[in-house]
């Protein structure tokens, strides 16, 4: 069975703590009360809850299943890190530091990192929702 250890001995690894460094550095920029970040923002955190599901079914998901969502996956996979780039270059365009965000890589090298960024960012905001 997969553990966390594991997985962080994968060289294309992001730690827990990596992205919570990550989504702090972008949440501080909600005490601006910028409307197009705020909206930015949220559509980001939307295609991360969208894509976490499908990936948490995925992993207790039978062979067929699998096959059934894959494309659908994908789908959202790509949704969320295009979601990202474009808060992103929002970021940047308002001056604001992006270098936090901007070490997961680009989503041409390093997909499974953006994916798992989604998967932290959605277990953050479930934590905080309480």
């Amino acid at each position: 069975m997969q553990t966390y250890e594991n997985y962080l001995e994968n060289k294309d690894h992001l730690s827990f703590a990596d992205a919570v460094k990550i989504y702090d550095a972008i949440n501080s920029y909600s005490k601006f009360h910028d409307a197009d970040f705020d909206e930015l923002f949220m559509e980001a955190i939307v295609a991360a809850n969208q894509y976490a599901n499908i990936r948490a079914n995925w992993s207790i998901a039978s062979p067929a299943e699998k096959r059934a969502v894959d494309q659908k996956r994908t789908e959202h996979h790509n949704a969320f890190m295009s979601a990202l780039q474009i808060l992103t270059r929002y970021m940047e365009q308002q001056g604001w530091n992006t270098d936090l965000v901007n070490s997961l890589g680009t989503p041409q090298a390093n997909r499974k990192r953006f994916g798992d960024f989604a998967c932290y960012l959605v277990c953050i905001n479930a934590i905080n929702a309480r």
